[in-house]
Order: C-alpha cells, then sequence, then structure tokens
C-alpha cells in the first residue's frame, strides 16, 4: 500500500467508551485515515470486517466475549490482509509476545502521543512492524529472561499437564497413572511456578502456547 496518498481504512476496537470515542475523534481529524467503524469486543470487529474493506484494526487487548489476543489471532487466519495493531496499557513481556505470535504487526501502549501513533498506523498498514520503544524493551528482556519449559518440566509433569488440559479432575489424573491424588497436588503445584501460571486455566494456556501439550 502506498499510505502517503492511499487512504487506509481502520476499526478500532476498546470497551472503554470514553478511550474509544477520544481515540475516534482524535483518528478523524488526520488526513488519509478513515474510521469505518468502532466496536467493543473482537466478535463484533469479526463480523464488521465480513461488511467492509478494512486495511488496519487497532484493538485493546482486554475486551469481553472475544478479547484482543484472540481477535488477532483469527484476523491473521481468516483476513491476513488486515494489519492489526495493539493499543493497551498493557506493558508486560508474555502478553506482547503472545500478541505477536498471534499475528499481531504493531504493539505500542495507550500512554503513546499522536505523533507515534500516526508512525504506527502507517507502518503496519504498508505491511512492516512497529512497537514503541518501551515495548521493545519489555519484549526483549521478556525474551532474554524467560526459561524454556522444555528444559525444566518433567516428563511425568508433561503427562500431568495433558490430563489437565483434557479436562480430568486430581482423582482421575491419580488413577490414570497410579499415583496418589498428594502426588499430583504436588507436581500441579509445580507446574504452576514453573510457568509462572496463576491458575489451571492460565496454566493450561501457557502450556499450549509454548509448545508443551498440543
Amino acid at each position: 500500500m502506498n499510505t502517503s496518498s492511499k487512504t487506509i481504512n481502520i476499526i478500532i476496537a476498546d470497551d472503554h467508551t470514553i478511550f474509544l470515542q477520544a481515540i475516534t475523534a482524535l483518528l478523524q481529524t488526520v488526513q488519509h485515515i478513515h474510521i469505518v467503524a468502532t466496536a467493543t469486543n473482537g466478535q463484533q470487529v469479526l463480523s464488521l470486517l465480513q461488511q467492509h474493506s478494512v486495511d488496519v484494526v487497532l484493538t485493546d487487548i482486554n475486551m469481553p466475549i472475544m478479547d484482543g489476543a484472540e481477535l488477532v489471532k483469527q484476523i491473521h487466519l481468516h483476513h491476513p490482509h488486515v494489519a492489526t495493531l495493539a493499543l493497551t496499557m498493557h506493558n508486560d513481556g508474555r502478553i506482547i509476545n503472545t500478541l505477536l505470535k498471534n499475528g499481531a504487526l504493531g504493539y505500542v501502549l495507550k500512554e503513546t502521543n499522536k505523533e507515534e501513533l500516526l508512525t504506527a498506523i502507517l507502518t503496519v498498514a504498508s505491511g512492516r512492524t512497529y512497537y514503541s520503544q518501551a515495548v521493545n524493551t519489555t519484549l526483549i528482556n521478556h525474551l532474554a529472561t524467560a526459561t524454556t519449559p522444555t528444559l525444566v518440566v518433567s516428563p511425568r509433569e508433561t503427562e500431568i499437564l495433558q490430563l489437565i488440559a483434557a479436562g480430568y479432575t486430581q482423582q482421575q489424573i491419580a488413577a490414570a497413572l497410579y499415583i496418589s491424588a498428594h502426588t499430583v497436588v504436588f507436581h500441579k503445584r509445580n507446574l504452576l511456578q514453573k510457568l509462572r501460571a496463576k491458575n489451571t486455566a492460565e496454566l493450561i494456556k501457557i502450556a499450549t502456547d509454548t509448545g508443551l501439550i498440543k
């Protein structure tokens, strides 16, 4: 795309009405940028993409029904010609890495200024990647300090992970592996700590994202 002359059609997704209105008003004043529609969740965006020609989706991460991470994945799979740019308050290495793996071309923080936001939009609209400096630093630090799960998770823990993901209870896992329920609890506690997960749902997601389970 020649972004210097062609209008960039954008959908903005954010579940905070005041911020959504503010960012829409800001971008409506910019030449060559056209706000096609706004949405408050990812499912609405996917519906809008069936109705409109869109170049860039500007999305928050935390949204109901379908969050930004899943939205980016779905767009990357079903609308690969549409560039996605995350605009969020979350400067977290794990979240950033997930969004990029899902196909996001850019990631900027809500504390950014108008000039950087426009630069990010123009950059991803041309098919190139853009991360704000703070995000880039966080991502580098995250990748440098992240522990490789395959080096620390034992075969027994991998078996337990797979059964947890399959929906087995602690008693069912114990019976399937011929171990005590207490041992299952011990392994699960270690897995939560090793993968830095807060709960079972997050444990399964991290294990899936990192390739520990399919």
